[in-house]
């Protein structure tokens, strides 16, 4: 039943894409592959997802650094480093501006179709670059990793001395959160 129903829905899906492709639309996404040198089917599927996690970051909190970096095949990954800073430098403004209470922190960014969701565990953040607009749920499947993470990697964290070869264990738990789903 399972195998038949994912045949089903992915016939169902590649129904609802070949419809696509004769309408306006369609040929605006045509026109954007030749002008950006992209395969169609790849601006087609990103252009009918509803949400996709394109990059996935795992940052130790105290120094603000960047311990793994993980990222979906067809993107190309920007710099941990410069996210990380971003990402610090905005919580401590939004900090120093609002005077939140402790524990209070910054959950979501919207950048024109991004949006950084952010996930809080004392010792390190797991922040994720989400294209579209995704479930609540979504949230479950970043706080799960985090608490895998700092559970498996406590001692790692907590001894943390420059050194992120011990990290690449927490792969795995941040590919978990390279989800995405496609629109109808």
């Amino acid at each position: 039943k399972a195998v038949a129903s994912a045949l089903q829905g992915m016939a169902e899906t590649l129904n609802q894409m070949v419809e696509q492709s004769v309408s306006i639309r369609a040929i605006k996404w045509r026109l954007e592959a030749l002008r950006t040198g992209k395969p169609y089917g790849e601006i087609l599927l990103v252009r009918s997802l509803l949400y996709r996690v394109e990059q996935v970051f795992l940052i130790h909190r105290k120094p603000g650094l960047i311990l793994q970096q993980r990222a979906v095949a067809d993107i190309t990954a920007h710099n941990a480093d410069l996210i990380s800073g971003m990402l610090t430098a905005i919580q401590d403004f939004v900090h120093d501006s609002f005077q939140l209470e402790h524990g209070d922190e910054l959950e979501t960014v919207q950048i024109g179709p991004f949006s950084l969701w952010v996930q809080h565990a004392p010792p390190a953040m797991l922040a994720g670059v989400v294209r579209g607009a995704p479930p609540r749920q979504l949230k479950k499947a970043f706080e799960y990793a985090l608490e895998r993470i700092c559970r498996e990697q406590a001692e790692a964290l907590e001894n943390f001395r420059g050194d992120t070869e011990p990290f690449r264990a927490a792969r795995p738990h941040m590919d978990s959160c390279l989800l995405g789903c496609l629109g109808p």
